[in-house]
């Protein structure tokens, strides 16, 4: 059975899927005005968040860190040091931030800590990608237990080693007529860029007959199915995002875009 048979292609949900990411949502903006009324919320004994704010790639902690209690260095800093404090943050006695984190890791925004320092006035930052929260956090805003998280955060490593391996050896024409131009891991999504150049494959055989452009794309892509299960275990979805190249001529047609997209939900439950 082919594993992409319940994938929807649309180039409405490609773009719809971007756009959340890359602007937010209403869903999103509430929850970070909701979150931030509720402001400030303990740390466990290392700060206090007393403000939340939003930018386009990421939500914005701001916090001040009790220098009676830890220091504002280098170790403070630390990836897996960072990834703790957003623990804590989930297992606040009060005002705890699950929902607005839940929505992120729905909508692959990233987090970033702006540090102050409570005598030093110190300041420093942090950010944890959309991609990385993915896989420390659930759908409910919940931290992901030890074994699945460390799991899932090596999945995401690798996926990341082969991926930039795999640039190195693009762009590639993968038959007359389609070029793939570059691999990366994006907003919880493995994204695959092509050019068509008109040869046999369009835009709108794209949009017109998406399912047999998608079993004869995915037939040239040999390394996807060494990717799969990386992709599962790492909770990612897939994007093939196409494109026609950008016109050299005056008047000429303007340049189109279109995408097949399978979120990490349903990439889960695809089965082989």
């Amino acid at each position: 059975m082919n594993f992409f048979s319940d994938i929807r292609t649309t180039s409405l949900a490609f773009f719809a899927a971007l756009l959340l990411i890359a602007c937010g949502s209403p869903k999103m903006d509430e929850e970070v005005e909701k979150t931030g009324e509720d402001c400030p919320i303990q740390v466990g004994r290392e700060g206090t968040v007393t403000h939340i704010t939003q930018n386009d790639t990421a939500v914005v902690f701001s916090m001040t860190v009790d220098e009676d209690s830890v220091s504002l260095d280098s170790a403070f800093l630390q990836p897996a040091h960072v990834e703790g404090l957003i623990a804590r943050l989930l297992r606040a006695k009060k005002n705890k931030p699950d929902r607005l984190i839940a929505a992120m890791t729905e909508q692959h925004k990233g987090l970033q800590f702006l540090f102050t320092g409570s005598k030093s006035g110190q300041t420093a930052q942090a950010y944890v990608s959309g991609t990385r929260l993915n896989v420390i956090i659930d759908e409910k805003g919940r931290f992901i237990p030890d074994a699945d998280r460390r799991a899932r955060l090596a999945a995401t490593d690798t996926l990341t080693q082969k991926v930039k391996a795999a640039n190195k050896r693009l762009p590639a024409m993968l038959r007359e007529g389609l070029q793939l131009d570059s691999v990366a891991i994006e907003g919880g999504y493995l994204l695959f860029r092509f050019t068509l150049n008109g040869m046999g494959l369009s835009i709108d055989k794209v949009k017109n007959n998406p399912e047999a452009v998608k079993d004869e794309v995915l037939r040239l892509l040999p390394t996807l199915g060494e990717l799969k299960p990386i992709c599962k275990q790492a909770h990612l979805g897939l994007i093939l995002r196409f494109k026609t190249p950008k016109p050299t001529k005056k008047n000429a047609p303007p340049q189109r875009t279109c995408g097949i997209l399978v979120t990490p939900d349903e990439f889960a439950k695809l089965k082989n």
